[in-house]
């Protein structure tokens, strides 16, 4: 009994001493230096009662977590490996599955995949919302820290559980890691003289990669252009601004707004643009792409086609502390040619036209001989899309079994009838092939112009 009591008396002495804490914390009139004293206070209160070591250094680095956590998204605190971490997605290679992703409420986002990643090739959607990584709740996680446990080493494979609008179960994806290279810009010709131009994301070397294919263009009199900024995440301000440059025409492309200095205003000095544009956008474009498409739309140098855009509206800036590590704050908002918000609004696009009508499937585990359900369904429309003469009945029997061993085979595969994640992999990089109708539509659009 008198132990207890003892034990029982010392719980309310900590009490005491944490309430007397928090009441000269919020007292009235309390300087910031005050302040400061009281966070050391708490300090010296976990080091001394807290049953594990912990440093000055922790306790610090968690203070700054914080701190950065009541502000917006985008804003957050690297340690010196989660910088390494962040400065490799910028400079186009990191190991990891390839998507681009942000806290949205309570959820880890995706912005979008990476083209030809491994969350690419698995179906992976621009909205879909990361609940759980190797079985982990990530629900109200920093999305530094579920960045983290998607990144890791060649090879290594990392389970992924989403939500997505529209389905009332957690779709569950097994990827395998790989080296992301990310080249942003690729180019071709389409048929009637047409340029189309794919940027995936605006990093260090795109603007260069652009300038090349602009010389291409030039040196085979193309002149109409579409540029596809479908599920681009955004990137580097200083990079889109140079690509506007070379369509924009002579006056504003972007304006960034600070709390205390004076607003910086990226301008166009181009006389007369030379290409007609279309532009491809949807959920997936974001931040960087979205001051292109305003651009775009707002100096009526070309036309917005696709769905509306993802809704970022703000910059970032990198400021390196002393411990190797750096803060990632948000220390703008930036607003269009004509002077519009768009963070949390988005752009809508001057025609809309929705996503092509066959989107990449998705399966929660391998199929296999006399498999059910509208997992299987999904996949023999798939297969019957791809030119394979099969039955939609939703069981995999053994004519499905058949077809999938022939398109293994076809692939490269193990042939071995059973939809695994690789040939499902393979299977929707077929379906990515199957005719876009928001490029249909770009087409239309130019050859008009």
């Amino acid at each position: 009994m008198l132990r207890r009591f003892k034990v029982t008396a010392l719980i309310v002495s900590v009490i005491l001493i944490l309430n007397i804490l928090i009441s000269t914390a919020f007292a009235e009139g309390t300087t910031l230096d005050d302040k400061l004293n009281y966070l050391k206070q708490i300090m010296e209160f976990i080091e001394y009662n807290y049953p594990d070591n912990v440093t000055d250094d922790q306790l610090i680095n968690g203070a700054i977590k914080g701190m950065m956590e009541v502000l917006d998204p985008h804003s957050t605190y690297f340690t010196k490996e989660e910088l390494e971490a962040f400065l490799n997605t910028t400079s186009g290679t990191y190991s990891g599955v390839g998507m681009v992703v942000e806290k949205r409420g309570n959820y880890i986002t995706v912005v979008a995949p990476i083209e030809g990643s491994p969350a690419f090739r698995a179906g992976i959607k621009p909205g879909d919302k990361i609940i759980k990584v190797n079985d982990t709740d990530v629900t109200d996680w920093d999305v530094d820290k579920v960045a983290s446990l998607l990144r890791g080493e060649v090879g290594t494979k990392v389970k992924v559980g989403i939500i997505r609008e529209g389905s009332k179960d957690i779709l569950n994806f097994e990827l395998v890691r790989e080296v992301i290279k990310i080249s942003s810009v690729s180019y071709k010709i389409l048929e009637g003289n047409l340029g189309y131009i794919r940027i995936s994301e605006f990093n260090e070397s795109t603007d260069e990669d652009l300038t090349k294919a602009l010389a291409y263009f030039d040196q085979n009199n193309v002149s109409k252009l579409i540029i596809d900024l479908r599920n681009n995440p955004g990137g580097l301000l200083q990079e889109v601004v140079d690509v506007a440059k070379h369509f924009i025409p002579e006056g504003p492309i972007v304006t960034i707004e600070y709390k205390n200095m004076p607003s910086d205003v990226y301008t166009s000095d181009l006389k007369n643009p030379k290409y007609k544009l279309v532009v491809l956008v949807n959920g997936g474009s974001a931040s960087a792409s979205e001051i292109f498409a305003g651009a775009v739309q707002d100096s009526k140098v070309g036309l917005l086609v696709g769905t509306k855009t993802f809704g970022k509206g703000t910059v970032q800036t990198l400021v390196p502390l002393n411990d190797g590590g750096a803060i990632k704050l948000t220390i703008a908002k930036y607003k269009t040619r004509n002077g519009r918000y768009i963070d949390g609004v988005g752009i809508n696009p001057d025609i809309w036209v929705d996503e092509q009508a066959f989107t990449p499937i998705t399966i929660s585990n391998p199929l296999k001989l006399w498999s059910k359900g509208k997992e299987v369904l999904e996949v023999q429309k798939a297969l019957s899309v791809l030119g394979y003469k099969i039955k939609a009945d939703g069981i995999y029997g053994r004519i499905t079994s058949n077809a999938v061993k022939d398109f293994q085979s076809k692939h490269g595969l193990n042939k071995t009838g059973i939809l695994d994640f690789d040939t499902l992999s393979a299977l929707n990089q077929e379906l990515s092939k199957i005719s876009d109708i928001q490029l249909q539509k770009a087409v239309e659009v130019l050859k008009a112009m």
